[in-house]
């Protein structure tokens, strides 16, 4: 027989994960005419909440149905994220060409937007069928079996939201998330660690995600730990945005050189490319440095502040005093 607490992870699950479910299907039909590219972002966020709930409930879904819904939505969140970027590329170089004050700098820019927008159609198809994949899937109809389960159609109640055993719950999964960002710390006071600074990015949303999951419990003041996590990725974000810009272009100027030799059978026409982009490169390593320090300087006060040691405690008080 299941412990009380693992009762309460249930139903706080089966909340959680009815509600980011029915957020995805609503958007189906947008991201599938590609009308506006907020749906597509809506839809992958609800994805990538369903796979943080994975983990954050584990214990309340039956292992056999672990593996299969961790494939599902890591199949659908991956092909959503693709599209994601290019929408999210693409926008970002529209408002940039717009504040292109030398004409010289604008046609690589526009070429560049050209391509990714190119890739952006194709990609769509893709998009497209995983969702028709997901959809033909048994996840929804497993989702709704596990956890309307008759041996779990309790009341979540005030009650069971306060028990200590429960609160020690809610403590040790976000004390697990906590130190999933803060083993990358040490790496983080070098810029050169591109890798590191993207994992302590993802570990980051897992734990806010996490946070997010339980704000509607306890009172608005664990929106103060959320405002925090969301202060790093906003940081982590533009920074991991950069060092993907600057691996990007690169390997765009390679490949869009080569097309130009093919097409002509030189690579004249090409040259007139260059400065717009030697001009995004040089103005993403600025914009890139810039967040770095601000990132740096953001976490040092945070640690001073003594968050990450005291947030356990917080909980603790928080929980009880939203009784």
């Amino acid at each position: 027989m299941k412990k009380e607490e693992e009762i309460t992870l249930f139903l706080v699950g089966s909340k959680y994960f009815k509600m980011n479910l029915n957020r995805l299907i609503i958007q189906t039909e947008g991201v599938k005419n590609a009308s506006d590219i907020e749906y597509l972002h809506r839809m992958r966020v609800a994805s990538r909440k369903l796979l943080s709930g994975l983990n954050t409930f584990a214990e309340a879904i039956p292992k056999r149905k672990m593996k299969i819904w961790n494939s599902e939505l890591r199949y659908l969140a991956k092909s959503l994220g693709r599209a994601r970027d290019l929408d999210v590329q693409c926008d970002y170089l529209k408002k940039y060409l717009k504040n292109i004050e030398c004409d010289n700098h604008k046609r690589g820019v526009e070429r560049l937007i050209l391509r990714l927008k190119q890739e952006r159609t194709k990609r769509q198809n893709i998009v497209v069928t995983a969702v028709a994949s997901f959809y033909k899937s048994k996840f929804h109809s497993e989702v709704n079996e596990v956890f309307n389960s008759k041996p779990y159609r309790k009341r979540l109640t005030s009650k069971r939201l306060h028990e200590p055993n429960f609160i020690k719950k809610i403590n040790s999964i976000i004390s697990k998330k906590i130190n999933d960002v803060l083993v990358f710390e040490e790496k983080i006071y070098d810029s050169a660690n591109v890798e590191e600074l993207h994992e302590m990015r993802k570990a980051n949303k897992q734990l806010r995600y996490t946070f997010e999951t339980f704000e509607g419990y306890y009172g608005s003041k664990i929106a103060g730990f959320i405002k925090v996590t969301k202060n790093i990725q906003d940081h982590l974000g533009i920074i991991h945005d950069c060092d993907v810009w600057l691996e990007l272009i690169p390997k765009f100027i390679e490949k869009e050189k080569r097309r130009t030799v093919n097409y002509f059978g030189n690579a004249k026409h090409f040259s007139s490319l260059m400065p717009g982009l030697n001009h995004f490169i040089k103005d993403m390593k600025k914009v890139r440095m810039l967040e770095y320090e601000q990132f740096i300087k953001l976490w040092k006060e945070i640690k001073t502040s003594g968050f990450w040691d005291s947030i356990s405690n917080e909980i603790i008080l928080i929980t009880s005093q939203s009784k």
